[in-house]
């Protein structure tokens, strides 16, 4: 079975020979941190998503890995990030709209195109990668892309206010987003990932009151076309959620990526099973990762396909690769994977 055709029977519970793996490209820092050591990793255990066996390991830059790493980035949006651990997301230190003074003259980026050689050069690596792998693309958000425009704490309260302006900084966002997703289908992608995190360790961030009325249409819009297209709707959001699963499965999700230390693992995998959506489940990484063994990782892989996998599909494991993992623990996640296919 072609990597692709793993993938989308395990979507659409069709039978695959096992579960997909999943293992986003590793960041330089991850790459620097573990060496050729993770890079033969990924040649021997090849993911499903995409050929990561030409990796290599980049240069490291001065300071990487003594404590004193220091780098700022200006994203699309005007927001300037800090990084103070090399490999690991910043944090916002200067956002173009905590002064509101600046929002008439704000101008969001331009919306990416659908036509000139940029464009056709995605087409043309598409077609070459849905020969094997499944094509997924985005990490489509609303709220985090909010919350870095503009002050985290900020926004809480804009949004407990139902203030126009919060209405209008998020609808830019949403128009961004919808021609973003109108490129990714129209150059192939087989499933679009969406990506906000909406939970703390035991609860949501917003009420599920505020979601619906503010973030759930404008979610309505972007996942619209995706379904109308026949693609796959992955959904990822980290910390308790089960308050939104059903809202989530209302919207025609396809897939969910959440944080399974944070829920409770028996009704998720009820809920998953009952609405019909798939499962992208990724052992703890926070803690088991990098400082478990290799037989508690073993352990938990097969936990997982016990508790939500099945003859007919419906689970993918996640390898991706955080800095800190230990290098022995990624690969028995990636061998684990492989084991369940031959079992």
């Amino acid at each position: 079975m072609l990597p692709r055709q793993r993938v989308i029977a395990a979507l659409e519970t069709s039978g695959p020979d096992g579960p997909p793996l999943y293992v986003s490209a590793p960041t330089p820092g991850v790459l620097c941190e573990q060496g050729d050591r993770l890079t033969q990793l990924l040649r021997d255990y090849p993911q499903d998503f995409g050929d990561l066996s030409n990796l290599g390991v980049p240069p490291c830059p001065p300071h990487a890995f003594d404590g004193q790493f220091h780098d700022t980035v200006v994203d699309i949006w005007g927001v300037t990030w800090e990084y103070r651990i090399f490999g690991l997301h910043g944090h916002p230190k200067a956002r173009p709209l905590d002064d509101l003074d600046g929002l008439d003259s704000y101008q969001p980026p331009p919306p990416p195109p659908l036509e000139g050689p940029q464009f056709e050069a995605l087409c043309a690596t598409a077609r070459t990668h849905k020969k094997t792998y499944y094509l997924l693309a985005g990490w489509v958000t609303i709220f985090e892309v909010l919350h870095a425009v503009r002050k985290f704490e900020d926004v809480l309260m804009d949004l407990a206010d139902d203030a126009p302006y919060v209405h209008r900084i998020a609808d830019m966002i949403v128009e961004y987003d919808e021609a973003w997703v109108r490129q990714m289908l129209a150059y192939g992608a087989d499933g679009i990932l969406f990506a906000d995190d909406w939970g703390t360790t035991s609860g949501p961030m917003v009420s599920l009151e505020c979601w619906r009325s503010f973030f759930k249409p404008r979610y309505e819009r972007l996942i619209a076309p995706v379904r109308a297209a026949g693609r796959h709707v992955f959904v990822h959001t980290c910390g308790h959620t089960e308050w939104l699963w059903d809202d989530l499965a209302d919207l025609g999700i396809s897939a969910l990526w959440p944080q399974l230390t944070a829920n409770d693992n028996a009704r998720l995998a009820q809920w998953c099973r009952r609405r019909g959506v798939a499962l992208l489940a990724h052992p703890d990484r926070a803690n088991l990762m990098p400082g478990g063994t290799p037989q508690q990782v073993r352990g938990e892989v097969r936990r997982i396909v016990r508790t939500f996998g099945s003859p007919e599909g419906g689970l993918m494991v996640n390898g991706e690769v955080d800095r800190g993992f230990r290098i022995e623990n990624v690969h028995a996640l990636y061998d684990e994977v492989f084991a369940a296919r031959s079992r």
